[in-house]
C-alpha cells in the first residue's frame, strides 16, 4: 500500500507495504494526508519518517518511528465542533470555524488524556507550542470556516482555532497560536 502526501504542490509518496501499521481511512490519491500526529501516541497508521520520501515533514523537523495521519475525510468523520471568534486583526470581523476538537484528534492518535506540550507546525515552518495545561477541547482543528472548506492559501486545509484566551491573550489583540496550514502535531 502506498500513501501520498500532497502539500503545497509537493507530492511525496511513502510505502507502507508490510509495515504492520494500523489505521483510519486509507489515505490515497482520493484522500491525501493533511495532518500527521506523532510523538507520545499509542495508535499509528504509518511507519517511520524517511528523509527522502517525506522531505517536507523531515525539513520541518518531523522525526518519528510511527505516526497517525489524517486525510480530510478522517477529520470530518470525527465529531465536529463550531466556534465563532473575533480577533482584532481579523479585518472582516468574526469567523465561524468547524472541525474536530484538538482533543478528539489526539484521542484518535492515542495520545494521553494529559499530554505534555503540543508542538504545532505549519507548512511554512511556523511553530507554536500549546502549553500542557491548555484545555484541548476548547481548540478545534478547523477544516471549514464561514461555511467554506479550507484549502491552502485560505488558512487551511487545517487551522487550529479557538476563542481569545485559550492559547493566547484574552483580549484578542493577537491570533498567535491559531496555526493555519497546519501539517504536523507533535505530542511531547
Amino acid at each position: 500500500m502506498a500513501m501520498k502526501h500532497v502539500l503545497a504542490g509537493f507530492a511525496v509518496s511513502i510505502s507502507l507495504a508490510g509495515s504492520g501499521v494500523v489505521g483510519s481511512a486509507v489515505a490515497d490519491d482520493t484522500c491525501p494526508v493533511l495532518l500527521t500526529v506523532y510523538g507520545e501516541i499509542s495508535n499509528s497508521n504509518r511507519g517511520p519518517i524517511d528523509d527522502f520520501d517525506d522531505v517536507l515533514l523531515y525539513r520541518l523537523g518531523g522525526d518519528f518511528e510511527q505516526a497517525y495521519t489524517f486525510c480530510r475525510e478522517d477529520l470530518a468523520a470525527l465529531s465536529q465542533t463550531t466556534i465563532t471568534a473575533d480577533y482584532q486583526n481579523f479585518t472582516d470581523g468574526p469567523v465561524t470555524a468547524t472541525g474536530p476538537t484538538l482533543r478528539a484528534v489526539l484521542d484518535a492518535a492515542g495520545a494521553s488524556a494529559t499530554p505534555g506540550d503540543i508542538v504545532l507546525t505549519a507548512v511554512d515552518g511556523y511553530q507554536f507550542v500549546v502549553p500542557s495545561d491548555t484545555d484541548l477541547s476548547l481548540l478545534i482543528a478547523a477544516i471549514e470556516a464561514n461555511g467554506s472548506v479550507l484549502g491552502f492559501g485560505d488558512r487551511g486545509p487545517v487551522w487550529i482555532f479557538g476563542e481569545p484566551g485559550v492559547i493566547n491573550d484574552s483580549a484578542g489583540e493577537t491570533d498567535e497560536g491559531l496555526v493555519w496550514a497546519l501539517i504536523m502535531v507533535e505530542v511531547e
